[in-house]
């Protein structure tokens, strides 16, 4: 596995700060991805749709990664720290260095996509253990 992940990543995490009851964008660039977009048509209620997602792994190894529950009770110092992969998070292509204070802000952008599944595989050795994320 670690031969596919040849790719960098942006993630912008979406935090919530309480103090000013705003969300908030924490950008961290992973390197050890790999990013392969699927085109395809699915059935609607309307008939043939068309429908484009990013399929992207992520090296399982890569060190501070938390859970999404963790990662929203952290205080902003240390969630700044950290990354993790939730829906309604924005994943980009290649290493994005924007600070962002809302999604639409990247939309000058090719490859930006907003994350709506991801999940960890374990297959026992670290080095086959991945993040899988789709995101459209």
């Amino acid at each position: 596995m670690s031969g596919l992940l040849r790719s960098t990543v942006t993630v912008y995490n979406r935090w919530f700060n309480p103090a000013t009851k705003q969300d908030e964008f924490h950008r961290k660039v992973l390197t050890k991805a790999h990013w392969m977009d699927v085109d395809g048509v699915s059935l609607d209620g309307k008939g043939v749709a068309g429908s484009s997602v990013a399929e992207v792994l992520i090296d399982g190894s890569l060190s501070e990664y938390v859970t999404p529950n963790i990662y929203y009770g952290l205080s902003k110092a240390a969630a700044q720290l950290v990354w993790t992969l939730s829906p309604a998070d924005i994943i980009c292509k290649g290493n994005v260095s924007l600070t962002i204070s809302k999604p639409t802000d990247l939309k000058h952008l090719d490859n930006v996509r907003t994350i709506v599944s991801a999940s960890y595989v374990d297959q026992g050795l670290r080095k086959q253990s991945h993040h899988e994320v789709i995101a459209r």
